[in-house]
C-alpha cells in the first residue's frame, strides 16, 4: 500500500446474511481457480500484485495492456498468501446472480456488498462480476468466457480491481490523462470528448512522455505528488462529449500498435483543463483549484466505486497542491502549450 500513516480503522457494520454467503461462495471458487492458474507477478504504481488466471482466452484478451508491469523475479507458491494481494480471473459456471439490475448502483455497485471490506461490482447483464475482499486481500474477477470482455475491459483491463488493490490513505486511481517530459508531467482532467486521449496520442507522437490516456494512480509521498502507469493502451477515434456521448473509438497498445513506451511514472507540476476549441494554436490560461476539483472529481467517482468521502478527500488534496489551467486545445493538438507549461 501506499506510504504514510494509515487513517483511523473504521468498523464496518457485519453483512448481511445472504451477502455473506455470497461473498464466501465467489472468494471460495476464485480461490479454487487459482490453484490452476497460470500466475505472475505485477509490479504496479510501486506495489507488488499477483496475477492469477484460469482462462487462457480471457487472460489474452486483458493482458496486453497489463504486460508490461510483469515482473518475473518473484516466485508464487500454490497457496493463497492472504500477505500478497491477488488478483484472480476465472470463468465457469456460477451460481445465479442473487440483484436485479436496480440493485446496480453507480460504477456497477452491488448493493448491500458496496462498503466496507467487501465490495462488489457487476455488469448489468451479468457477464462479468469483481469481488473485492479486503481481509483476504484478493480481487475476484470472474467473466461468462471471453464473450463477458468488453472493449473497455481490453483497454483498461480489471481497472476496479486495480482501484481496490492499490487504494490507500495517499493514493487513489484518479480518470485522467498524464503526459510530460523530462520526468515531470501534467495531468489532464475533464470529463469525456474533453480531448484527453487525443492530447495524450499527440504528445506521444510528439516524443513527450505520456503515463496514460485515461487512467493513472496518483500518491503523495512526502509533499510529492505522483502519477503512476497503469496500462500501456491508448485510445483514438471519434467521441462524442459527455458521459452518454457516443463514443467510436478503439484502442491501441503503445509499442505493439503504435511506436512508443509508457512511462511508469511522472511527478506531476500541474492539472491542465482541456477543451476543444478551435483554431490553429493551442492557448492556456489560469484556472482556481475550485475548476480543478471539478473537472476532476465526477468522471472519477463516477467511474470507480469507492466510499465518496476518502476519494474525494484525496481529489481534493490534488486540487489544492498543484495550479491549474485551462487548456483551450487547437490544430496543434495542445502540445506547444504543454510544453510551455512544463518549462515554467
Amino acid at each position: 500500500m501506499a506510504g504514510g500513516v494509515p487513517g483511523p480503522v473504521i468498523c464496518s457494520p457485519p453483512l448481511a446474511p445472504g451477502a455473506q454467503a455470497f461473498r464466501e461462495l465467489v472468494v471460495t471458487a476464485a480461490l479454487r481457480a487459482r490453484k490452476s492458474a497460470d500466475i505472475v507477478a505485477l509490479r504496479i504504481a510501486d506495489a507488488d500484485l499477483e496475477l492469477a488466471i484460469a482462462d487462457t482466452a480471457v487472460g489474452a484478451a486483458l493482458l496486453p495492456a497489463l504486460r508490461h508491469h510483469i515482473h518475473p523475479l518473484v516466485a508464487h507458491g500454490d497457496r493463497h498468501d492472504t500477505a500478497t494481494t491477488s488478483v484472480v480471473v476465472w470463468s465457469g459456471p456460477m451460481d445465479p446472480f442473487p440483484w436485479s439490475r436496480g440493485d446496480l448502483g453507480r460504477g456497477g455497485a452491488v448493493a448491500g456488498l458496496s462498503r466496507g471490506p467487501v465490495r462488489a461490482t457487476a455488469a448489468a447483464d451479468d457477464t462479468s462480476l469483481m469481488l473485492w475482499d479486503d481481509e483476504h486481500r484478493i480481487a475476484c474477477c470472474w467473466f461468462a468466457g471471453v464473450a463477458g470482455v468488453t472493449r473497455w475491459d481490453r483497454a483498461a483491463p480489471l481497472r476496479t480491481a486495480l482501484h481496490f488493490a492499490l487504494a490507500g490513505p495517499h493514493r487513489q486511481l484518479v480518470h485522467g490523462a498524464v503526459v510530460g517530459m523530462g520526468g515531470r508531467g501534467v495531468l489532464l482532467a475533464g470529463p469525456g470528448g474533453a480531448g484527453k486521449s487525443t492530447t495524450a496520442l499527440a504528445c506521444l507522437q510528439a516524443g513527450l512522455q505520456v503515463v496514460g490516456d485515461d487512467y493513472a494512480a496518483v500518491s503523495f509521498p512526502a509533499g510529492r505528488t505522483q502519477a503512476w502507469n497503469l496500462f500501456r493502451s491508448i485510445k483514438v477515434g471519434e467521441r462524442e462529449a459527455g458521459v452518454n456521448g457516443r463514443d467510436d473509438r478503439r484502442t491501441l497498445i503503445v509499442g505493439e500498435d503504435i511506436p512508443g513506451s509508457a512511462t511508469e511514472m511522472l511527478e506531476l507540476s500541474a492539472v491542465l483543463l482541456p477543451r476543444v476549441a478551435g483554431g490553429p494554436q493551442s492557448s492556456v490560461s489560469t484556472a482556481s483549484p475550485a475548476e480543478a476539483l471539478r473537472a476532476l472529481a465526477p468522471s472519477t467517482l463516477l467511474q470507480i466505486p469507492y466510499e465518496e468521502r476518502p476519494s474525494m478527500g484525496l481529489l481534493a488534496q490534488l486540487a489544492r497542491a498543484l495550479p491549474a489551467y485551462r487548456l483551450n486545445l487547437g490544430a496543434d493538438r495542445g502540445v506547444p502549450a504543454i510544453r510551455q507549461v512544463l518549462a515554467a
